[in-house]
């Protein structure tokens, strides 16, 4: 086992890229896995324990909850990757300013994306194709959720800068904590504590508290590669301007992911009835489900092309993307072939 901030960076830098790649990607793989079968079994539960129109709105709400995941990925990728080519460089003085800077930067954008969400919560639904009750269960659980939108953001953030050191299986021990409580809590909240669609998203907002909180605590205690100055919030133009540009691309994914999900809601029910919308919500978590294997793959490459890039090494950044990306078409491919072959 690797176990020391040392000998995990050159094992990340030395060792052969098959090995490199299998050790942080099967834990990176188990916890996406983990992470869409959370959001399977919600789908599950809300679509079961409540009914088609909950199902649907959730689904509208869904892509813009999404968006506050989107900013966790600017935050944490920009940080991650701005940490991993600082341990490739040892630059300490970067290393150390990037938690404060993090910090700042999550408070910033969840609460500019949260607030006028919140404010405009009915006409953005009602945007992506919700009327009646659909617009009302979608309203409830989007409402509920920006409640929390700075845990959802700084928890994801965390967690990519724990990758970022290589530590794929304390992320994925990390991440787990989280989704195990809102997956026991959303059926109990939902059924026992009769708080319908209401419940499913405090559920997931007691869940992320759990995911902040064991993040911070893994910080606080010096369990860091680096100098994690996770009490403190700061400014360092440099280090906050990195952070964002890092991160970036991964954001407007996000909101690409947005508006091409407005356009498929609103074909949807221009053209169909309700159960068609409940129908493709469950099919699209399906899909989103079985490709989770090549966002674990995405996640490990991180810190391999990260660390790598840092030390000057960058003929093997390259043969480990190419790895990677070979792999992971070798991982998407039976899924394809299942659902293109059983798609009933």
């Amino acid at each position: 086992m690797v176990n020391d901030t040392t000998s995990q960076k050159d094992f990340i830098l030395r060792e052969g890229l098959i090995s490199v790649m299998w050790r942080l990607a099967l834990p990176a793989i188990v916890a996406m896995v983990l992470f869409g079968l959370n959001a399977f079994m919600d789908t599950v539960y809300i679509g079961q324990l409540l009914n088609e129109n909950a199902l649907a709105g959730v689904a509208l709400a869904y892509p813009l909850t999404g968006v506050t995941m989107g900013l966790g990925s600017w935050a944490g990728t920009g940080a991650g990757n701005l940490l991993s080519i600082a341990l490739g460089k040892d630059d300490t003085t970067t290393q150390a300013r990037i938690l404060p800077n993090l910090t700042l930067f999550v408070l910033l954008t969840s609460l500019l994306f949260a607030l006028p969400v919140y404010w405009f919560a009915e006409p953005l639904i009602r945007l992506m194709g919700g009327s009646g009750d659909i617009l009302d269960y979608g309203v409830r659980y989007l409402s509920v959720t920006l409640l929390a939108a700075p845990l959802w953001v700084y928890g994801l953030a965390l967690n990519f800068v724990v990758r970022s050191e290589g530590k794929m299986k304390q992320a994925a021990i990390m991440m787990a904590y989280g989704l195990i409580v809102n997956l026991v809590l959303t059926p109990v909240l939902i059924v026992y504590g009769d708080m319908g669609v209401e419940g499913a998203a405090w559920a997931t907002n007691v869940g992320m508290l759990v995911y902040c909180l064991v993040g911070y605590f893994y910080f606080r205690r010096g369990r860091a590669s680096f100098a994690a100055g996770v009490k403190a919030i700061g400014y360092d133009g440099n280090t906050f301007g990195s952070i964002a540009k890092f991160g970036f691309p991964g954001f407007i994914i996000s909101v690409m992911g947005l508006v091409q999900a407005a356009v498929t809601f609103n074909a949807i029910v221009g053209v169909g009835t309700d159960d068609d919308l409940a129908f493709f919500a469950a099919a699209n978590r399906i899909v989103l489900f079985l490709m989770t294997p090549l966002f674990g793959l995405m996640r490990a490459l991180q810190p391999v092309a990260g660390i790598n890039y840092g030390a000057g090494r960058y003929g093997r950044v390259k043969d480990s993307l190419l790895l990677f990306v070979k792999t992971g078409f070798y991982l998407v491919a039976p899924f394809w072939q299942l659902l293109t072959i059983f798609p009933r």
